[in-house]
């Protein structure tokens, strides 16, 4: 992916669980899970994204790991293509960047059982919102954000 940049750019790649209310399914957020696979907040650095999961914590309410950020070593991630993935099993989900681990959360316990049912993929370039503020004089338009291909894989078991 070659993401967008400057102030109030909001590209994600992200899941949410398959039983998601806004999906169709029976389950509100945060109960369904969310993965942030990689949010990039143009008012915070466009060198810098991000990794994170939300779920119900055992009282129901969200709780998150916390955001992890990956800085590049040089330009920003407009200028070039770029690999973002995860590798998630029943223990735990690792985020990659270009190949390199930068993040892991372990999902094994109780209050990360929502990590253990089916999700489905997003991605999006939001405008502004609570977390990225508000276009100002030096928003630039239009922005982009290019996908040259999504896989997924499953590892068989032996």
């Amino acid at each position: 992916m070659q993401l967008p940049h400057g102030q109030v750019m909001w590209p994600a790649f992200w899941m949410l669980g398959a039983n998601c209310i806004d999906n169709g399914g029976d389950t509100e957020w945060p109960q369904c899970g969310e993965i942030d696979i990689m949010e990039l907040y143009g008012t915070k650095s466009d060198a810098v994204a991000e990794a994170n999961i939300h779920f119900a914590g055992l009282d129901g309410n969200h709780q998150q790991m916390g955001a992890i950020p990956f800085m590049l070593s040089k330009g920003k991630f407009a200028d070039a293509f770029h690999v973002f993935e995860i590798e998630w099993d029943e223990r735990q989900i690792a985020w990659k960047i270009d190949g390199q681990v930068y993040a892991t959360a372990n999902i094994a316990s109780e209050d990360k059982s929502e990590f253990h049912r089916p999700f489905f993929i997003l991605l999006n370039i939001a405008v502004g919102g609570s977390w990225a503020g508000r276009p100002d004089a030096s928003t630039q338009f239009p922005q982009f954000m290019y996908v040259d291909w999504v896989r997924v894989y499953q590892r068989k078991n032996s």
